[in-house]
């Protein structure tokens, strides 16, 4: 899902590694019909993670190595609405069996990236962290030093766009791949499959 915000957290990217380990991940979060429009302002509306999803893979190819994945239960609205369930295809049940708490959820992300070079974002998924470390009152844990948003290096390759999502960015790389959008899992594999054709064609 495509969320931005004026914070910082993650860095900007303006060198494409080459070199070690790289871990590109994606979010999916609370969301109801006309959310990202109003920028969840009414005040019975957060930001909260539902899903993390995230690749391990090579600097030099971007070849995917590894595959991560986790529910996470949110606490201000616990319960999915239906605009969420048809974006994503996540389900109140699917939640209910294979959601973790927020805490766990991170533990288990932090273990995935822990021997990652670099760790990349299409957007300010990072950001998304905080503002549900803030709707459970708690802060958040997280070193963001080796996080980095590949937005604006990706603006800069593909000039005319207002932002690119990472539903959009496989065809815009010219990459034949097929997967669900908004599914952080498989978003994440798409920006993967995106940056392993462009490395491939000497672009970044």
């Amino acid at each position: 899902m495509s969320f931005d915000d004026n914070r910082i957290t993650a860095q900007t990217l303006v060198h494409w590694p080459t070199t070690g380990t790289i871990t590109i991940f994606d979010t999916e979060f609370t969301a109801w019909e006309g959310s990202q429009a109003r920028n969840w302002s009414e005040p019975w509306e957060f930001i909260e993670l539902v899903e993390i999803g995230a690749v391990r893979t090579d600097a030099a190819t971007f070849t995917v190595q590894d595959t991560f994945q986790v529910l996470v239960h949110p606490k201000k609205n616990p319960v999915l609405s239906a605009y969420f369930t048809d974006l994503t295809g996540i389900t109140q049940a699917d939640l209910d069996a294979r959601g973790q708490t927020l805490p766990q959820a991170v533990t288990l992300f932090e273990a995935f990236v822990a021997n990652s070079d670099t760790v990349l974002s299409n957007g300010g998924d990072a950001d998304v962290f905080n503002q549900s470390f803030a709707c459970h009152e708690l802060d958040c844990p997280m070193d963001f030093s080796l996080y980095w948003n590949i937005q604006p290096a990706l603006l800069k390759l593909f000039p005319g766009n207002r932002s690119i999502s990472s539903a959009t960015l496989p065809e815009l790389a010219g990459a034949d791949f097929e997967f669900k959008a908004h599914e952080a899992l498989e978003d994440a594999l798409a920006i993967a499959a995106a940056l392993k054709h462009l490395r491939a064609d000497g672009r970044i």
